[in-house]
């Protein structure tokens, strides 16, 4: 492990998200052959396969999907000192960490990043890209100062609060029979095959759904993102929190809201409770309460 360095662990996060070595040599500034040498000595250094790789793709084998949640944690926080580091050389600020998932940030966030800087010029925000089920654990472990998700603990160390409800919504390609429909009901949507991401959200809608409506056909993905691709692509029907319904004109996909029963998806905000937030944390956090809710409004 001695030689592991973070170019090594750079790499690999690149080639992980990009699923390409010729895609993370350009998005790295390297070549094709040194982002191989790379993986290659980061391969030897664990002792173990991070990818299996063919002509055709690469992919993260079971052992690097474990290892790649660790290092995008290691790199989250090499990147916040980094980032705290050059805004120290040029004066003193306060710093909010924000964890939430890519999708939270591109459909919610937009007015933290534009009006705190005005309101607040001494606090810069540094929102952290988390995958949703890591979101529960970056407070208490001390990651970001606030976080935005779903399931958040609230208890002795870590304190959570609703941020808004929304109605779940379905994306569906405009030539599907149900895009035609508005609204739909959880019978007809679940008559089709549906992407959710991950089992927690198809657990927790399936906890409110009658006994006779039951989710059987069901792709389950790691992100939002995911979900709206294998919609584009055909392969179901992507559910997902109506504050997404924006981000499906992009794909071509028509939003429509689900009801009959209605379920809603409870985004929650959290932040440490032990110790005490620093006031400018807490100045955020209320900032966030108070208008994410109106931007949620505006989008449906």
């Amino acid at each position: 492990m001695s030689s592991t360095n973070l170019r090594h662990l750079r790499v690999f996060e690149a080639v992980a998200r990009l699923s390409s070595f010729v895609e993370a040599s350009k998005a790295l500034h390297m070549t094709p052959a040194a982002v191989s040498l790379a993986i290659r000595d980061l391969e030897t250094s664990l002792e173990f396969r991070v990818f299996d790789r063919t002509t055709r793709y690469v992919r993260l084998t079971e052992a690097g999907k474990q290892y790649f949640e660790r290092v995008v944690r290691v790199l989250t926080e090499v990147r916040a000192a980094e980032s705290c580091a050059s805004s120290l050389r040029k004066g003193s600020y306060e710093t909010v960490r924000i964890a939430t998932t890519p999708t939270v940030i591109t459909s919610l966030l937009g007015v933290a990043f534009e009006r705190a800087p005005t309101l607040w010029p001494n606090v810069r925000i540094n929102c952290i890209e988390v995958m949703s089920h890591q979101l529960p654990e970056v407070v208490d472990a001390g990651i970001a100062d606030i976080a935005i998700g779903v399931r958040l603990p609230n208890n002795e160390s870590t304190e959570s609060q609703l941020l808004f409800a929304s109605r779940w919504t379905a994306l569906i390609r405009r030539d599907n029979k149900l895009a035609r429909k508005h609204p739909l009901t959880w019978r007809e949507v679940v008559a089709e095959t549906v992407v959710v991401t991950n089992q927690s959200s198809r657990l927790a809608i399936q906890k409110a759904l009658p006994a006779d409506v039951t989710i059987e056909l069901a792709h389950e993905v790691s992100t939002a993102m995911s979900a709206i691709a294998y919609a584009a692509s055909g392969q179901g029907i992507a559910i997902v929190p109506g504050y997404m319904r924006q981000l499906a004109k992009a794909h071509k996909l028509v939003a429509v809201p689900i009801v009959e029963p209605e379920v809603l998806h409870m985004l929650e905000i959290a932040n440490a409770r032990r110790p005490k937030p620093e006031p400018h944390v807490l100045r955020i956090r209320d900032f966030l309460l108070s208008e994410v809710p109106s931007v949620y409004r505006k989008l449906v």
